[in-house]
């Protein structure tokens, strides 16, 4: 719950493992489609999720965002679970579809980028404080969407999208058309609804 506002979260693997994160009693998990499912909180130490996401070249790498208190990493498809060095509150993750490893996690310090699978991190210079949502664009990952900001350099540096002024809680890339992204506001665009956004600048 960030401000009082959630979202239900769940992520699916290629295969048929799927995963869904829940207000109050930890991670489930479905091996067969989602006609069974089971508890997977082996290692959590928390209840309450607020996004999940599998990195798409390793489907048994999950993380998994806990409201208020950072991000918990999986390696082995959610057997177990282990801390990350983000321990404040955490939003969203996005992945670097051309490099294996590189991860983003928008969290309410700014943007994280880890090389190394989310072992280590490191924030961004100038990255969006307070970003609830995050997106790589997937024809060009050095492409970043946060926050109301653009990178075009991998996240050296960020310049504002060119006539937004709401408040961002999700992003979601075209993967056939580049420069393209959706976004969901909280508050609309000055009331305004907002539908998308294409090369930075809002339709």
């Amino acid at each position: 719950d960030l401000g009082g506002r959630r979202r239900p979260n769940g992520a699916r693997n290629p295969g048929s493992a799927v995963y869904a994160g829940t207000g109050w009693r930890g991670i489930f998990k479905s091996s067969d489609g989602g006609s069974t499912w089971a508890a997977a909180n082996s290692g959590l130490f928390a209840t309450s999720f607020y996004t999940l996401a599998i990195d798409p070249r390793n489907p048994r790498a999950l993380y998994a965002g806990v409201s208020g208190a950072g991000l918990l990493r999986t390696t082995d498809g959610a057997a177990s679970w282990s801390t990350t060095p983000i321990l404040y509150d955490f939003a969203t993750v996005a992945f670097d579809a051309r490099n294996q490893g590189t991860v983003y996690a928008s969290t309410g310090q700014g943007v994280e980028k880890s090389i190394d699978g989310g072992q280590n991190w490191v924030q961004l210079p100038l990255a969006p404080v307070d970003s609830l949502a995050i997106a790589i664009d997937m024809q060009n990952p050095d492409t970043i969407y946060a926050g109301g900001l653009k990178s075009s350099d991998a996240g050296a540096t960020w310049v504002k999208l060119a006539g937004y002024a709401g408040s961002l809680g999700a992003l979601a890339t075209d993967p056939q058309i580049a420069g393209t992204i959706y976004a969901g506001s909280f508050s609309g665009n000055d009331g305004v609804p907002m539908t998308s956004v294409s090369s930075g600048v809002l339709k």
